[in-house]
Formats: structure tokens, sequence, C-alpha cells
């Protein structure tokens, strides 16, 4: 994974919240990959994000997320 490459979730990380089908969620790898103690981890910018997940400050549609949770649907050249 490197920046510019598109992705998307392996399944869905929002069941909790209703949210079963993550298929039209796709991210740009903004940022990464960095290791966040044993754990890889890319910056990405998702086209869309759960209206009912609590936003934190300084946070929007761009987030850390683990590596092994995401799939690579297109690399950048």
């Amino acid at each position: 994974m490197k920046k510019g490459d598109l992705v998307r979730w392996k399944s869905s990380p929002f069941r909790h919240i209703g949210v079963s089908n993550v298929e039209d969620m796709v991210g740009t790898i903004i940022d990464g990959p960095t290791m966040f103690g044993f754990i890889e981890r890319i910056y990405v910018l998702w086209n869309k994000y759960p209206k009912s997940i609590v936003i934190h400050h300084g946070e929007g549609l761009m987030r850390w997320v683990d590596c092994m949770d995401v799939e690579i649907i297109s690399e950048s050249r």
C-alpha cells in the first residue's frame, strides 16, 4: 500500500450501528503506511462515512485505519 492507492473496507466495521454494506465507501491513501506500536496504519480520505458516527474534533472524512482492515482496489502509478 502506498500514497494514492484506492482502498475499501474488507468487512463492515460499522455493524454495531446497522451499516453492513460498505462497498460504496472508497478511500484514497493520503499518508502511510506507518507503524502505531505493532499495528501498521494508513491515513485515508474517504468519499463518505456513516452519519451516525460521532465526529471528534479534527476528524472528518480523513482517518487512520489499520492496513489489515482494508483492501486495495486500484494502485496509483
